[in-house]
């Protein structure tokens, strides 16, 4: 896979550095699916707990400039391919910080 204007190879490293502060070993994903999304292909692979918690997510997007997936198209809007913020809200609601969902329910910080 290649990002027009993003070396690959940079994402990967930022990958694997979640994964050294996680302790998950991203040599291997414990899930993965790819697609073509409106010709144009793309990876997502998930690692985590040999239980199937994922703890970091990837999502490769071949040849496209670097922008926003999924929804309407725009300057910097591409439609064709998987939705991120989808995928992003996915996997926060998932990952709740410390059993909190939604916004802050204590609300701002009192002075």
């Amino acid at each position: 896979m290649k990002d027009c204007n993003i070396n690959i190879r940079a994402s990967e490293n930022i990958r694997d550095a979640w994964g050294k502060v996680f302790g998950v070993d991203t040599t291997r994903s414990i899930a993965s699916e790819s697609g073509v999304t409106k010709g144009t292909p793309w990876m997502r692979e998930m690692y985590g707990e040999p239980s199937g918690r994922t703890v970091i997510e990837t999502l490769f997007i071949d040849g496209m400039p670097h922008g926003c997936y999924g929804g309407r198209n725009g300057r910097y809007a591409f439609s064709n391919a998987p939705d991120t913020t989808r995928l992003a809200c996915l996997f926060f609601q998932s990952h709740p910080l410390d059993g909190v969902t939604g916004a802050n329910k204590a609300g701002p910080p009192q002075e």
